[in-house]
């Protein structure tokens, strides 16, 4: 390509200084590689990403977020949210658990003071009774109606005794279950509070692993990244770790372009951020419907994705990225300006070689072209001088 150029300059250059048909700009026939390359600019990002969440269940305002690009440990925090409405519901949480236990404390007091009495009940009915059967030896010296009396008085205490056990026993169950339901409303709130704990503990964000911070960005409107100030609710990215290990330039091409690219076409990047640097890749991915380049326009174009295989430097995701797309390379061949070939009819193309003192038209034979240049495959031989324009006819 550079050698072209420079033999197509001197060789424009040389020709301005005669006049007639030698005034014509020529161009000295050689062999050199054949490129037909696109150069369009894409942005580098990673392969693979660990994304970072924000906590389940928690709707708050971003109070600190990293820098785009830190360097991060894991377990380094890289963002921290104001959350009063978690807060306020922690707080209330704290509430209702002390309320509980306060109120399984007082039953508990409670059924105590009925068993007790209960209890007492039941000695107070078997001191009767003993009293009774003590008076129950003196029966055979009593009348008839003394011996009924005492007999009853036995049955009574008998009775007496057995009504408080099974009270007791029926308010030993009911306390149980009592108990069990206020237990079991207990244990509810204690995980309540434990869930309203994890939301608060969780506005503080860490990562989960070693890496380079990016900041997320919100999934509507303008999409632009998180700054403080951001309200973000469960799920949403509060930013990604890329793994740089992996990189790939996501492009967007024109629909003209873009149907001369092929998927595995060779890429060389070079980095207008990085100028030592350089980056060599093939073409993966190509999109298969274009989409408008800005709202409302009637211009087409395309995603493509090309991997990035070797670079001289790392990379970070990010980074503006000058992309050489090589559609079609074939080395040592007659390159010629496409402006050297003239169309005599739709089968006929010639070009004019320089003789001594005029052109002579020739046929040629045409191989791989791009929009600059083309090989011819038959018609010339290196070191021959053609036009680049039309001669006059005389």
């Amino acid at each position: 390509m550079v050698l072209l150029l420079a033999v197509f300059l001197s060789s424009v250059m040389g020709s301005c200084s005669s006049g007639g048909d030698h005034d014509m700009p020529l161009f000295t026939v050689q062999r050199t590689a054949f490129e037909d390359v696109i150069v369009a600019e894409g942005t580098t990002e990673a392969n693979s990403s660990v994304n970072i969440p924000t906590p389940d269940n928690l709707n708050g305002t971003i109070s600190f977020i990293l820098e785009n690009g830190t360097h991060v440990k894991a377990g380094d925090t890289v963002c921290i949210f104001d959350a009063p409405e978690a807060e306020t519901e922690y707080d209330e949480r704290i509430k209702n658990l002390e309320s509980r236990l306060a109120e399984l404390e007082k039953l508990t007091a409670n059924q105590e003071l009925e068993r007790a009495l209960l209890e007492a009940n039941i000695r107070s009915s078997e001191a009767e009774a003993i009293l009774a059967e003590f008076d129950s030896a003196q029966m055979q010296y009593m009348s008839p109606t003394a011996r009924r009396i005492q007999e009853l008085q036995l049955e009574r205490a008998a009775l007496s005794r057995s009504r408080y056990q099974r009270q007791l026993d029926a308010q030993d169950v009911m306390d149980k279950a009592e108990v069990m339901r206020l237990k079991n409303r207990i244990a509810r709130d204690r995980r309540r509070l434990e869930e309203a704990k994890k939301v608060v503990d969780s506005k503080v964000v860490l990562a989960p692993s070693d890496g380079i911070f990016l900041r997320g960005r919100v999934p509507w409107g303008s999409r632009e990244e998180h700054v403080v100030g951001t309200r973000l609710r469960g799920r949403l990215l509060v930013g990604t770790l890329p793994d740089v290990s992996k990189m790939k330039v996501k492009l967007q091409i024109p629909e003209a372009e873009y149907k001369r690219i092929s998927q595995g076409d060779t890429v060389e990047y070079v980095f207008d951020a990085m100028p030592d640097n350089k980056g060599w890749g093939r073409i993966v991915k190509l999109a298969s419907v274009g989409k408008e380049r800005t709202q409302g326009s009637a211009v087409k174009v395309f995603d493509v994705e090309a991997s990035v295989d070797s670079v001289r430097q790392p990379l970070a995701p990010g980074i503006s990225a000058v992309c050489h797309i090589y559609t079609q390379r074939k080395p040592n061949v007659l390159v010629v300006p496409m402006v050297c070939i003239h169309q005599v009819d739709s089968m006929k193309k010639v070009v004019y070689v320089k003789k001594r003192f005029s052109f002579k038209e020739r046929e040629v034979t045409l191989g791989l072209s791009s929009q600059k240049e083309t090989i011819v495959t038959e018609g010339l031989d290196e070191g021959e001088v053609i036009s680049l324009l039309k001669p006059k006819k005389k």
